[in-house]
């Protein structure tokens, strides 16, 4: 019998997303399905893989002020008539402060409002807390640290959040990333 092969495709703006895609193949191979990760904001469209090569698609972004990365969306949208007419399992994540929050409108704003305005059904969406990297090796640019901590922090720290102005705070859930993906595993097998 040959090994079910899951797609996992992202955007990222800082790595969060890209970390997070990593931690769901690694999870996944762990459970003998091999995966493919594409990092949808470095590969050309036109090099993105046919979803007809695998047996089950993943597709994550990150938020950045309220929006997802371009390629994700670009990448349902080209793929819409092909996961409307297929009964492959399609697994949807986010990465967002505002999980942390208020998670029903993050799911409301970021995944089902989003998904329905590209036409696109997932058989398993969920949101995830972010990275917020305030540390020297931040890839996150002086303005950008500026404007989150400007616009989240107090929101975050009221919500009873600890965050340090000058490390990476890791606000990610690990185990919900690892149940999403059991749960994504367990689709592949009906």
């Amino acid at each position: 019998m040959t090994s079910k092969k899951i797609l996992i495709a992202f955007g990222t703006r800082y790595g969060t997303t890209e970390e997070i895609a990593k931690k769901i193949a690694e999870i996944l191979e762990t459970q003998e399905l091999k995966t493919t990760v594409v990092d949808l904001k470095n590969t050309k469209s036109k090099n993105w893989p046919s979803l007809s090569e695998f047996d089950g698609i993943i597709v994550g972004s990150g938020i950045k002020i309220g929006r997802w990365m371009k390629e994700p969306q670009k990448f349902l949208k080209e793929n819409q008539e092909y996961l409307k007419q297929t009964e492959k399992p399609l697994g949807v994540f986010i990465s967002c402060a505002l999980c942390l929050t208020d998670k029903e409108k993050a799911i409301n704003d970021y995944l089902q409002m989003v998904l329905a305005n590209l036409g696109v059904q997932a058989n398993l969406m969920i949101v995830f807390g972010p990275l917020i990297d305030f540390s020297e090796t931040s890839k996150m640019g002086w303005m950008a640290k500026k404007m989150f901590k400007a616009a989240a922090i107090q929101d975050l720290r009221s919500a009873g959040y600890t965050i340090n102005d000058n490390a990476r705070n890791d606000l990610r859930d690990w185990n919900a990333i690892a149940e999403f993906t059991h749960d994504f595993a367990r689709l592949l097998q009906n």
